[in-house]
């Protein structure tokens, strides 16, 4: 052998196993049918084929159930220079001119790519300035670290003013 090849051994001298063709089997299961947890009865469903919850002693519930009101809380900003409502969609929710913005500042040179964030916690809302070079303000204040927002306050990116509103 060649002096180069140090250990290895040329494909001649060794046998290689063929690779296995493994072919797709498809596998059918068939379950029995599960039945209900508890019986349909005729007094649940009106003739429009409607279906009405019925409570432990199977008469119709007419109680409205409340799920929590931080499950229903919304924040809307508006932008004051055109007039638009956003909905803040995720949490968090970045501001910005960036394309990786949650809403994207669009005219305006003096916002950052990320320019803010504003996070839902619990049944509270926070923004916060995301080291801009304009910086974010609230009431004329710079805003440094957290904010709790609060309904019809105004928050300042830059020049760029926006109105928030919370709705339950």
């Amino acid at each position: 052998m060649r002096d180069y090849l140090k250990g290895w051994k040329e494909t001649t001298d060794e046998m290689i196993p063929p690779i296995e063709k493994r072919r797709f089997r498809e596998k059918v299961i068939i379950r029995k049918p599960v039945d209900p947890i508890r019986p349909k009865t005729e007094s649940g469903v009106d003739e429009e084929g409607t279906v009405y919850i019925l409570n432990h002693s199977g008469k119709e519930d007419d109680s409205t159930t409340i799920l929590g009101s931080d499950a229903m809380k919304k924040l809307f900003l508006t932008r004051l220079r055109t007039g638009e409502k956003i909905e803040m969609t995720s949490t968090p929710f970045v501001v910005g001119k960036g394309r990786d913005s949650d809403y994207l500042i669009i005219g305006n040179p003096t916002i950052s790519r990320r320019h803010a964030i504003i996070e839902k916690t619990g049944e509270e809302f926070f923004v916060e300035d995301l080291q801009s070079s304009n910086h974010t303000f609230i009431d004329g204040e710079q805003l440094e670290g957290r904010y709790k927002l609060t309904d019809q306050m105004i928050i300042q990116l830059s020049d760029e003013k926006f109105k928030v509103e919370i709705k339950a």
